[in-house]
Protein backbone atom coordinates (compact mmCIF):
# COMPACT_ATOMS: atom_id res chain seq x y z
CA UNK A 1 0.00 0.00 0.00
CA UNK A 2 2.90 2.38 0.73
CA UNK A 3 4.18 1.72 -2.76
CA UNK A 4 1.08 3.23 -4.25
CA UNK A 5 1.53 6.47 -2.29
CA UNK A 6 5.22 6.90 -3.13
CA UNK A 7 6.19 9.69 -5.50
CA UNK A 8 7.62 8.49 -8.75
CA UNK A 9 10.90 10.34 -9.24
CA UNK A 10 11.39 11.20 -12.84
CA UNK A 11 14.33 13.07 -14.37
CA UNK A 12 12.46 16.39 -14.22
CA UNK A 13 12.03 16.13 -10.45
CA UNK A 14 15.67 15.10 -9.98
CA UNK A 15 16.84 18.10 -12.01
CA UNK A 16 14.52 20.36 -9.99
CA UNK A 17 15.91 19.03 -6.70
CA UNK A 18 19.52 19.36 -7.85
CA UNK A 19 18.93 22.96 -8.95
CA UNK A 20 17.55 23.79 -5.49
CA UNK A 21 20.55 22.14 -3.82
CA UNK A 22 22.91 24.20 -6.00
CA UNK A 23 21.07 27.42 -5.13
CA UNK A 24 21.31 26.58 -1.43
CA UNK A 25 25.08 26.06 -1.71
CA UNK A 26 25.56 29.31 -3.67
CA UNK A 27 23.48 31.22 -1.12
CA UNK A 28 25.46 29.74 1.77
CA UNK A 29 28.73 30.77 0.13
CA UNK A 30 27.44 34.30 -0.52
CA UNK A 31 26.30 34.58 3.09
CA UNK A 32 29.65 33.37 4.40
CA UNK A 33 31.45 35.87 2.18
CA UNK A 34 29.18 38.72 3.32
CA UNK A 35 29.59 37.82 6.98
CA UNK A 36 33.37 37.60 6.59
CA UNK A 37 33.53 40.99 4.83
CA UNK A 38 31.48 42.64 7.58
CA UNK A 39 33.62 41.02 10.27
CA UNK A 40 36.83 42.21 8.60
CA UNK A 41 35.37 45.72 8.26
CA UNK A 42 34.46 45.61 11.95
CA UNK A 43 38.00 44.53 12.85
CA UNK A 44 39.41 47.34 10.71
CA UNK A 45 37.09 49.85 12.41
CA UNK A 46 38.00 48.60 15.87
CA UNK A 47 41.67 48.83 14.91
CA UNK A 48 41.12 52.41 13.76
CA UNK A 49 39.40 53.20 17.08
CA UNK A 50 42.32 51.67 18.99
CA UNK A 51 44.83 53.75 17.00
CA UNK A 52 42.81 56.90 17.68
CA UNK A 53 42.36 56.10 21.38
CA UNK A 54 46.05 55.36 21.87
CA UNK A 55 47.20 58.46 20.01
CA UNK A 56 44.82 60.85 21.77
CA UNK A 57 45.19 59.33 25.25
CA UNK A 58 48.87 58.63 25.70
CA UNK A 59 48.31 58.25 29.44
CA UNK A 60 46.59 54.88 28.84
CA UNK A 61 49.94 53.12 28.73
CA UNK A 62 50.91 49.67 27.59
CA UNK A 63 48.16 47.85 29.50
CA UNK A 64 45.41 49.46 27.40
CA UNK A 65 45.06 46.49 25.02
CA UNK A 66 45.15 44.03 27.93
CA UNK A 67 42.31 45.87 29.65
CA UNK A 68 40.30 46.26 26.45
CA UNK A 69 40.73 42.58 25.67
CA UNK A 70 39.59 41.60 29.17
CA UNK A 71 36.55 43.89 29.04
CA UNK A 72 35.45 42.80 25.55
CA UNK A 73 35.80 39.11 26.43
CA UNK A 74 33.85 39.60 29.67
CA UNK A 75 31.07 41.42 27.82
CA UNK A 76 30.95 38.87 24.96
CA UNK A 77 31.68 35.47 26.55
CA UNK A 78 30.61 33.42 23.53
CA UNK A 79 32.65 35.39 21.00
CA UNK A 80 36.25 34.84 20.07
CA UNK A 81 38.57 37.36 18.44
CA UNK A 82 39.15 39.77 21.29
CA UNK A 83 42.46 38.53 22.61
CA UNK A 84 45.21 41.07 23.12
CA UNK A 85 47.01 39.64 20.12
CA UNK A 86 43.94 39.94 17.88
CA UNK A 87 43.42 43.53 19.01
CA UNK A 88 47.04 44.25 18.11
CA UNK A 89 46.45 42.77 14.62
CA UNK A 90 43.38 44.99 14.24
CA UNK A 91 45.48 48.01 15.17
CA UNK A 92 48.16 47.00 12.66
CA UNK A 93 45.53 46.47 9.95
CA UNK A 94 44.20 49.99 10.49
CA UNK A 95 47.76 51.31 10.43
CA UNK A 96 48.50 49.56 7.13
CA UNK A 97 45.24 50.80 5.58
CA UNK A 98 44.38 54.15 7.23
CA UNK A 99 41.49 54.86 4.84
CA UNK A 100 38.45 52.56 4.97
CA UNK A 101 37.49 53.15 1.33
CA UNK A 102 41.03 52.23 0.27
CA UNK A 103 41.02 49.14 2.49
CA UNK A 104 37.67 47.78 1.32
CA UNK A 105 38.89 47.99 -2.29
CA UNK A 106 41.95 45.86 -1.52
CA UNK A 107 42.06 42.10 -1.91
CA UNK A 108 43.03 41.76 1.76
CA UNK A 109 39.54 42.92 2.80
CA UNK A 110 38.08 39.80 1.16
CA UNK A 111 40.30 37.33 2.98
CA UNK A 112 39.58 35.36 6.14
CA UNK A 113 41.00 36.91 9.31
CA UNK A 114 43.63 34.16 9.73
CA UNK A 115 45.01 34.93 6.25
CA UNK A 116 45.16 38.63 7.04
CA UNK A 117 47.01 37.94 10.31
CA UNK A 118 49.59 35.82 8.48
CA UNK A 119 50.12 38.48 5.81
CA UNK A 120 50.50 41.20 8.45
CA UNK A 121 53.04 39.06 10.30
CA UNK A 122 55.11 38.52 7.19
CA UNK A 123 54.68 41.74 5.19
CA UNK A 124 53.62 44.67 7.36
CA UNK A 125 56.63 46.58 6.05
CA UNK A 126 56.12 45.49 2.43
CA UNK A 127 52.58 46.36 1.29
CA UNK A 128 53.26 45.44 -2.35
CA UNK A 129 54.14 41.89 -1.38
CA UNK A 130 51.19 41.70 1.02
CA UNK A 131 48.84 42.79 -1.75
CA UNK A 132 50.36 40.37 -4.26
CA UNK A 133 49.85 37.39 -1.94
CA UNK A 134 46.32 38.58 -1.06
CA UNK A 135 45.45 38.68 -4.77
CA UNK A 136 46.90 35.21 -5.29
CA UNK A 137 44.82 33.82 -2.40
CA UNK A 138 41.65 35.14 -4.02
CA UNK A 139 42.52 33.98 -7.54
CA UNK A 140 43.69 30.53 -6.47
CA UNK A 141 41.52 29.90 -3.39
CA UNK A 142 44.46 29.08 -1.12
CA UNK A 143 43.97 27.91 2.43
CA UNK A 144 46.05 29.53 5.18
CA UNK A 145 48.50 26.63 5.20
CA UNK A 146 48.89 26.80 1.39
CA UNK A 147 49.47 30.55 1.63
CA UNK A 148 52.10 29.99 4.31
CA UNK A 149 53.81 27.33 2.18
CA UNK A 150 53.98 29.70 -0.81
CA UNK A 151 55.38 32.47 1.37
CA UNK A 152 58.07 30.15 2.74
CA UNK A 153 58.93 28.99 -0.78
CA UNK A 154 59.26 32.65 -1.85
CA UNK A 155 56.71 32.37 -4.64
CA UNK A 156 56.57 36.15 -4.95
CA UNK A 157 60.24 36.32 -5.81
CA UNK A 158 59.80 33.63 -8.43
CA UNK A 159 56.61 34.85 -10.09
CA UNK A 160 55.72 38.44 -9.30
CA UNK A 161 57.83 40.10 -11.94
CA UNK A 162 58.42 37.44 -14.54
CA UNK A 163 58.33 40.09 -17.27
CA UNK A 164 61.21 41.94 -15.60
CA UNK A 165 63.44 38.91 -15.31
CA UNK A 166 66.27 38.64 -17.77
CA UNK A 167 66.00 35.65 -20.06
CA UNK A 168 67.26 34.75 -23.49
CA UNK A 169 64.46 32.23 -24.00
CA UNK A 170 62.64 34.28 -26.68
CA UNK A 171 65.90 35.02 -28.47
CA UNK A 172 66.76 31.35 -28.63
CA UNK A 173 63.39 30.54 -30.19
Amino acid sequence: MDKDKSLKLDQGYTNFLNAIKDRIKVTQLKLAHSVNLELIKFYWGLGKDIVHMQSSNEHLGTRFLDQLSHDLQAENPGMSGFSRRSLEYMRLLATLYPDEAQFTQQAAAQLPWSHIQLLIDKFRKDPDRLQWYANEVIVNGWSRSTLNMHIKSELYERQSSIAEKVSNYRQLL
